[in-house]
């Protein structure tokens, strides 16, 4: 078990991508790694530099934005004062979290487990965006810390991306603030705009086209 049996489930995506590819694969860890060994998914990095996962949970920069992966498969205390440390840089732009379970999700699954509700939401007021996936469908759920940062703002977005391997599913938005839901194959580009102070997400599917555009201000 453990690397061994991770590598091979894995494999196909190594021989993808080569390494002087240039491809990197910034990795959090999902509900489904919990029933194997996630420490292999960990010690894998040390075979295959392109998949990044040093921990459990981890930060990384790239240009004026700082991205941080988080485990939600564990949520604790500890995690959370990393993250709250982590949201208080200013020497970031942009701070985007992503993580495998959604806060909210036009899915089947409709509601997250309590501790995603109890433990992570109320940690989240100083990013720019929660990408999630765990369901399998794309959605835009909109600004879900009203509560949070005591006014609603178009600042926080939170994204489901889960449309990249397993079987989608139908998605259908529930709540006032989502704006867009589809149960389609494809992936969601990120392009940060730091002269303009803004973030732009795009949906694609699997032929490149797009579905769904969000511009959204810092």
């Amino acid at each position: 078990r453990g690397v061994r049996q991770f590598v091979c489930r894995s494999r196909g995506v190594a021989d993808s991508w080569p390494a002087d590819s240039g491809a990197q694969f910034f990795v959090s860890l999902g509900n489904h790694d919990y029933r194997g060994n996630p420490q292999a998914q960990v010690e894998y990095s040390a075979l295959f530099p392109q998949w990044i996962l040093p921990s459990f949970y981890y930060s990384f920069r790239l240009g004026t934005a700082c991205f941080m992966a988080i485990d939600t498969n564990a949520l604790n205390r500890t995690q959370m004062d990393w993250l709250d440390e982590q949201l208080s840089d200013s020497t970031c732009q942009f701070k985007i979290v992503f993580g495998h379970h959604p806060v909210q999700t036009s899915g089947e699954h409709n509601a997250t487990t309590d501790d995603v509700q109890r433990i992570l939401r109320p940690h989240l007021g100083a990013a720019d965006a929660y990408l999630a996936g765990h369901d399998h469908n794309f959605s835009d759920e909109g600004n879900l810390l009203s509560d949070v940062n005591s006014t609603f703002s178009e600042d926080f977005r939170q994204f489901v991306v889960g449309t990249g391997g397993a079987n989608v599913r139908p998605a259908a938005c529930r709540t006032q603030e989502c704006r867009f839901a589809i149960g389609t194959f494809g992936f969601m580009a990120i392009d940060i705009n730091s002269a303009e102070n803004s973030i732009n997400y795009t949906f694609f599917d699997v032929n490149l086209r797009p579905l769904y555009r969000a511009s959204v201000p810092h």
